[in-house]
């Protein structure tokens, strides 16, 4: 019996030589990432096309739970106090990830969370310190007068695991940290069964290189913007200044009259990173006032149109009309294809970001509906606005009703019928020369 008492002596003080007087509750460090260093890695996800504030400040929380498991013992778990992640316009092009389906992501981390300079004075001893990580909501304050902003923010909960450890020489060090999401970003509770460590280690190289990671605690948050309109609280299709995007119909030639109705197919992708957004914008058709050839204003046409994101929908247009959106928000991709209109010969531009830094792509194609060879990088709203515009040419006809380009051979039956009116004539002075 002495003999099995020593050895159990012996295993204890082997122990607690390793992690210094920590009762036996203290769970095991393999379940923990070996590291002294833990961050916070903020993922920000924007529709395509979004410029991001000056500053976006994102806080979060560490609290307290247990000092060796016990929440009791609570009050001898060290205060960390908030750590609050910044992005802003210098920084963040070093932070793209990458641009997905219309979405861009952007990451940053913080500092280092937890540090042997935490453990000291009342709270110089080793042992197994237990926090909660959670972000504090509503710390970004819109600030664009042009758009009206809306972020949404993490829910994800963390329980967070410091392993402090006393070696030979009397020195506190950390040697584990360990993480579990205990509720994932939308708030819902993470079953014990489904939760798994991450590793909390701060990341390495940046975006593009081959050793690129980052911390795995991570929080991932969304922003997006709408332009607001020129009147507060009174967006108007008939002002260009509104639109934030538009699809116009021009038509050219003598061949055609300017009542002529084209038929069009539209579908928009309307982002939906904020909750409870609406995914419906409203599409109204208007048409140019004309003073000569001087457009001086804008009146509506018809009634507007309920365009569902993800559903194509119908729409015509006559020469010199536009649809129009004033609450498309940035970011939402499109398709449109106008369906065939024998003889005409189509020509479309698109514009990207209109009044901000426009980029513009023309083609000219005879079959749109089925080949629009637009660079899909451009069929996004901008901040600026965006617009595709068609051209429709039925050509144009001569003084006399002819095509100029069927002249040759109208000239080749000018010629034949003339050769053979010659041939007429010899024939008719030869045969009268024979008669006498």
């Amino acid at each position: 019996m002495k003999k099995v008492l020593k050895v159990l002596v012996a295993s204890m003080l082997a122990l607690m030589l390793t992690f210094g007087v920590v009762p036996s509750a203290m769970a095991d460090p393999s379940e923990a990432t070996e590291t002294p260093s833990a961050a916070i890695t903020k993922i920000l996800k924007v529709p395509f096309g979004t410029t991001l504030p000056a500053s976006m400040d994102f806080e979060f929380k560490i609290e307290a739970l247990s000092y060796n498991d016990s929440a009791q013992d609570k009050g001898m778990v060290p205060p960390i106090g908030n750590v609050t992640v910044t992005f802003n316009t210098t920084n963040t092009a070093d932070h793209l990830i990458g641009t997905d389906d219309g979405i861009s992501t952007y990451y940053m981390e913080s500092g280092e969370l937890f540090t042997v300079a935490n453990f000291v004075g009342d709270y110089k001893r080793a042992g197994v310190y237990e926090y909660e990580l959670t972000e504090v909501g509503g710390t970004y304050s819109p600030s664009d007068p042009l758009f009206t902003e809306e972020v949404k923010y993490s829910k994800a909960v963390y329980n967070v695991r410091v392993y402090v450890k006393e070696n030979s020489s009397g020195i506190l060090e950390v040697t584990h940290i360990g993480a579990v999401m205990t509720y994932d970003d939308d708030g819902v509770a993470i079953a014990g069964s489904e939760q798994s460590k991450v590793n909390v280690e701060p990341g390495t190289g940046k975006p593009g290189d081959q050793d690129f990671s980052y911390s795995e605690l991570i929080f991932t948050n969304a922003y997006e913007k709408t332009k607001k309109p020129t009147v507060p609280g009174n967006p108007d299709p008939t002002d260009p200044d509104d639109w934030t995007l538009s699809i116009s119909k021009t038509v050219k030639g003598s061949l055609v009259g300017s009542t002529s109705v084209f038929d069009f197919v539209l579908t928009l992708d309307i982002p939906s990173l904020i909750d409870g957004k609406t995914k419906t914008c409203e599409g109204q058709v208007v048409e140019a006032i004309l003073t000569g050839t001087v457009i001086t204003g804008y009146k509506v046409v018809d009634a507007p149109i309920d365009f569902e994101s993800g559903e194509p929908t119908s729409f015509s247009l006559s020469h010199n009309q536009f649809l129009v959106f004033v609450d498309a928000p940035i970011g939402t991709s499109y398709e449109v294809k106008e369906l065939r209109s024998a003889g005409f010969t189509p020509e479309l531009t698109v514009t990207y970001n209109s009044t901000k830094s426009p980029i513009v792509q023309g083609v000219l194609n005879t079959d749109l509906a089925t080949d629009g060879k637009v660079a899909a990088s451009l069929l996004f709203v901008g901040e600026g606005g965006s617009s595709t515009d068609y051209i429709n040419d039925a050509g144009t006809i001569t003084l006399t009703g002819l095509n100029i380009s069927d002249l040759p051979f109208y000239g080749l039956i000018l010629l034949a019928v003339g050769s053979l009116v010659a041939l007429a004539v010899l024939k008719s002075r030869k045969r009268k020369e024979e008669s006498n």
